[in-house]
């Protein structure tokens, strides 16, 4: 709950007071004794909040979703939780966990000792407001759910929270962190149709294979699915998603049409994808960005860097780019292929006509794109790890963990 800065307010109000000509400082009297002075001009406003309660980390072997029924009461005093899972911990979850309408949490593994979490029926996380998962292994398979839903009932106080729009805000974000999951059949997120705008939506370091089963599930939909509203900076990086169903999405990410910052309160909006593995997640004509009211934007920054591409829809970068380039975007090193015929095919290649003449790609217009296939080790499996003899290699492209080194710089 947000609380009234007193006596800040009076400093505040001089400083907007338009009669005086007057700077101002702002200084915060800590009680150890020490003093912050800052600028009263490089202050936009000043909020308070409760600061995040951690419980004690939850004993391994616990059923997580019982864990939650027996102390989800805590919300009713605090307002951000953080929930701690034991190093190497081993857990299941029998039901959803849903965090209350507004209310924060963070449910968090150990870096040094990632928990081991298994579903053991219809699972999953439903948040309201800021969530975060990090440092677990989830065995999704026994469920059908997606992994992370926000609330079919948002919290009132969140409506057109910056200030401005009709959109519910959710100002901080979502984050998955060091997040293995096998087995997920519906989606990595979904924002249950609900006109959501999501500050940042932050997939990082994460490893998610999919179950894409015919005619359920994600089959035929997205992946990344905030068609009710949208995210104003999807950031994607050093992770790898693939799809081990039958079925296919049609859409890896996919907004409400009308969503622009402008209409949110944002100056800009941000997509990006950086040094990411994608294989076999899009039916041959699916279409890896569907969010029209980015197309063309001159607030939006593109950014597709150091990404693999395989079997993941046609027109991968102009559907990055939600169908028309725009004032911002940045392309390196990205291979764009599709392989459902018998020989592999590559986008965004120059073209030489007959008469000699070099026909520069539409989109990715780079001169950077890696037109020869990367040797997966065993791509069926999920082993992503590459051969060094392919370019993708050499260039230190795709997810870090699939190139067998700690440290990855990529080349420019």
């Amino acid at each position: 709950m947000k609380k009234n800065l007193f006596p800040l307010a009076v400093a505040m109000l001089c400083v907007a007071a338009p009669a005086s000509a007057q700077d101002y400082e702002m200084q915060i009297h800590k009680t150890d004794g020490t003093v912050t002075t800052i600028d009263a001009a490089d202050v936009a406003k000043v909020t308070f909040a409760q600061k995040p309660y951690t419980v004690e980390a939850v004993p391994t072997g616990t059923d997580l979703a019982q864990w939650y029924e027996e102390n989800k009461a805590l919300f009713e005093t605090y307002d951000y939780i953080v929930i701690p899972l034991a190093a190497n911990g081993e857990y299941t979850q029998s039901g959803v966990i849903e965090i209350p309408a507004g209310k924060k949490a963070a449910i968090a593994g150990d870096a040094e000792g990632v928990a081991k979490l298994q579903f053991t029926a219809d699972a999953g996380f439903v948040a309201g407001n800021v969530f975060s998962l990090s440092n677990v292994d989830i065995d999704a398979a026994a469920s059908a759910n997606s992994l992370v839903t926000l609330s079919e009932t948002p919290d009132e106080a969140l409506l057109g929270a910056t200030g401005m729009g009709d959109y519910y805000n959710i100002i901080g974000g979502i984050t998955l962190s060091n997040v293995d999951v096998k087995g997920l059949k519906n989606r990595v997120f979904y924002d249950n149709g609900v006109k959501y705008a999501i500050d940042k939506l932050t997939i990082e370091d994460c490893n998610i294979q999919l179950d894409i089963q015919d005619g359920t599930g994600v089959d035929g939909g997205q992946i990344i699915d905030a068609y009710g509203g949208g995210i104003n900076d999807l950031a994607i990086s050093n992770s790898t998603m693939y799809n081990i169903g039958a079925g296919y999405a049609k859409y890896a990410v996919r907004y409400n049409n009308g969503y622009k910052a402008a209409r949110i309160g944002y100056e800009n909006e941000h997509m990006t994808i950086k040094n990411s593995t994608f294989h076999n997640l899009l039916e041959s004509g699916g279409q890896w960005g569907n969010y029209n009211g980015l197309q063309g934007s001159k607030s939006c920054y593109f950014t597709l860097t150091d990404v693999i591409f395989v079997n993941c829809g046609k027109d991968i970068a102009r559907r990055f780019l939600g169908g028309r380039a725009g004032s911002h975007y940045t392309f390196n090193n990205n291979t764009y292929m599709s392989a459902y015929d018998a020989e592999p095919t590559f986008e965004e290649m120059p073209t030489v006509g007959e008469d000699g003449t070099v026909t520069q790609p539409s989109y990715d217009k780079s001169g950077t794109v890696i037109g020869t296939a990367p040797t997966f080790a065993n791509a069926a499996n999920g082993d992503f790890t590459l051969g060094s003899d392919c370019e993708q290699y050499a260039k230190k492209t795709g997810d870090p963990r699939w190139l067998g080194e700690e440290e990855v710089t990529p080349a420019e």
